[in-house]
């Protein structure tokens, strides 16, 4: 598993939709005998994308230098 993460053959649907069968059907078969499994290995977990961060607007910030050499 963590060979075919590292490869890039095991991604969840959401960094690669073209991968998604296989996503399905590696933890179809995993969690009947290993069900806790998704639990020991966060770097197989599919991302959670946070409602905030999606709607949060992009805001740039300038460093204080710049806004203070800008005013002078």
């Amino acid at each position: 598993m963590l060979v075919m993460a590292k490869d890039g053959y095991l991604v969840p649907p959401s960094e690669d939709p073209s991968k998604e069968k296989l996503w399905v059907e590696t933890w179809k078969r995993l969690d009947r005998f290993l069900p806790d499994i998704r639990k020991e290995l966060p770097q197989l977990a599919e991302p959670e994308v946070a409602k905030e961060e999606v709607n949060s607007p992009v805001v740039e910030q300038t460093p204080a230098k710049e806004e203070s050499a800008a005013k002078a």
